[in-house]
C-alpha cells in the first residue's frame, strides 16, 4: 500500500432498580476511536465491539445483587469525500445486549442509533514517500439519531436505559484528532465529546467526553502493511437523569490501556484490539468494567 498517511476515522458512538454502568457498554456508551487510513479517499466496512461490566446494587435489606451485563455491538460504516479536505461519515449499529441478575438473564436485539458527522482537515501534509514528516489536524461534529428502540419490554417489564438497542435521544457530538508521522513511527492524540438531550420517556444519559493517545509503527512490504499500536484512552460519563433525578448508579471514569494490529493488504484492512481497564470509578464504585475487544473489516475504493 503505498500513498496514505495514517489519521484517525473520526468518532463512533456505540450506543427499575438496577442499571449498570453506561460509560462504555450500552448504546450511550463510549466512544471507539482508531487508526485507518487518510487518503485512500472512501471506503466501507463493518466493526464489532464487545463490553463487559458486573455491577453490585444495594438493596433496601443492606444486601447486594450482582448484575453481569455484556454488550455485542456491530456496525457497518463508510467514508465519503466530497472535497479533499472534508470527510462525510455514517453508521449503522445493530446492538446485542444481555443481563443477568439473581439467575434471570434479560436481552435485547435491534439497530441501534445511526450516527452522521463530517470532518475538516484544518492541517493536512500531503503523503509521500521523499516526505520525512506527515501530520493530519482534523476537528468535526455531527448527530447521533434517535433511531433504536428504546421503549422495549421483556416478560411484562420495560428493560433499563441502559439495555435499550436505541437511546431514544437526538444528540450531537464533536470531535478534534491530531496524528503526526516521522516515516514509520507515529503518535495520535484524539478527544471527542456527546451533548445528550432527554428522550420521549424522560431520561437523558449524562453527557460523555472520551480521550485517546496512540504510539504506532507503519511497516510496509509489496502489497501489504502491518500496524501494530500502543495506547491509553479515557471515558467520562456525567450522571444519567430520569424523570430529572439523578441515577446514582451511573456514570464515572475508566482508563484502559490498549494494543491493537491491523493488516492492509491492497485494498483491504481487517484488524482486532483489545483493551484492559487501568483504573476506574463507575456508578459510584458498584460497576467493576472488564476487558473490551473492538475488530474491524474495511475496503477502500
Amino acid at each position: 500500500m503505498k500513498q496514505f498517511i495514517l489519521a484517525l476515522a473520526g468518532v463512533l458512538l456505540l450506543g427499575g432498580s438496577s442499571y449498570a454502568c453506561d460509560v462504555c457498554g450500552c448504546s450511550a456508551g463510549g466512544m471507539y476511536t482508531g487508526i485507518l487510513p487518510q487518503f485512500s479517499r472512501h471506503f466501507v466496512g463493518t466493526r464489532y465491539y464487545f463490553r463487559h461490566f458486573r455491577t453490585s446494587h444495594p438493596t433496601t435489606d443492606g444486601s447486594k445483587l450482582l448484575s453481569n451485563d455484556v454488550f455485542h455491538s456491530w456496525d457497518v460504516y463508510a467514508r465519503f469525500y466530497p472535497h479533499k479536505r472534508v470527510q462525510l461519515f455514517a453508521s449503522l449499529p445493530v446492538n446485542y445486549f444481555r443481563q443477568t441478575e439473581s439467575g434471570v438473564t434479560m436481552s435485547s436485539f435491534g439497530i441501534g442509533d445511526v450516527q452522521v458527522w463530517a470532518n475538516y482537515a484544518i492541517l493536512q501534509t500531503a503523503d509521500s514517500s521523499k516526505k520525512r514528516v506527515n501530520q493530519t489536524l482534523l476537528a468535526g461534529g455531527g448527530l447521533k439519531m434517535a433511531t433504536g428502540e428504546s421503549n422495549a419490554y421483556r416478560k411484562g417489564e420495560k428493560l433499563n436505559a441502559n439495555m435499550q438497542p436505541g437511546t431514544g435521544s437526538w444528540d450531537m457530538i464533536f470531535n478534534i484528532m491530531y496524528t503526526l508521522r516521522v516515516k514509520g513511527w507515529g503518535f495520535q492524540a484524539d478527544a471527542n465529546t456527546r451533548i445528550t438531550t432527554t428522550n420521549a420517556a424522560g431520561y437523558r444519559f449524562g453527557n460523555r467526553v472520551s480521550g485517546s493517545l496512540r504510539g504506532f509503527y507503519w511497516a510496509r512490504f509489496k502489497n501489504w502493511s502491518l500496524l501494530p499500536q500502543l495506547g491509553l484512552t479515557s471515558d467520562y460519563g456525567g450522571k444519567d437523569r430520569n424523570l430529572g433525578a439523578e441515577v446514582a448508579e451511573s456514570g464515572g471514569l475508566v482508563t484502559y490501556a490498549g494494543a491493537g494490529i491491523d493488516v492492509y493488504y491492497k485494498r483491504f484492512v481487517t484488524g482486532i484490539s483489545a483493551q484492559q481497564p487501568l483504573t476506574h470509578n463507575l456508578g459510584g464504585g458498584l460497576t467493576t468494567p472488564y476487558q473490551r475487544v473492538n475488530a474491524q473489516f474495511t475496503v477502500l475504493f
